[in-house]
């Protein structure tokens, strides 16, 4: 399929699609469902909600499991260093707690940039997808 050019997609439909990327950076996976919602018979539009919305899922996925692994260390460093009776590293929990915070706001940042590319690609119609 050749690449639609901004004559070949009305207004409106660029004007959704860009509406769900900008809003999966304020309200993710909500704003994007509600594009697909909305987008109704328009596949451009509806090619650009899903997009965001599977983005925003895999962003939950990534932030998730990160949260996951970081307190499961965090608990079981805890029980180990109870049952040992050692004294309680904080300067290494703070460490471990701050990286687990920087990376979580990288991914933030990146889901934000990522979002407002993909916005302005859909409003000059440059990408649509396979």
């Amino acid at each position: 399929m050749d690449s639609p050019t901004p004559t070949t997609i009305p207004q409106h439909d660029r004007a959704l699609a860009v509406g769900a990327h900008v809003a999966s950076i304020f309200f993710p996976v909500i704003g994007p469902l509600v594009g697909i919602l909305v987008s109704g018979d328009a596949p451009y539009a509806r090619h650009h909600a899903r997009r965001a919305f599977w983005g925003d899922i895999k962003l939950f996925a990534i932030t998730a499991t990160i949260i996951v692994v970081s307190l499961t260390f965090s608990i079981v460093k805890g029980i180990q260093t109870i049952q040992s009776g050692e004294q309680f590293d904080w300067i290494g929990m703070i460490i471990k707690s701050v990286l687990v915070w920087l990376t979580l706001a990288a991914f933030g940042l990146w889901n934000t940039i990522s979002s407002a590319l993909m916005a302005l690609k859909a409003w000059r119609t440059d990408y649509w997808g396979k």
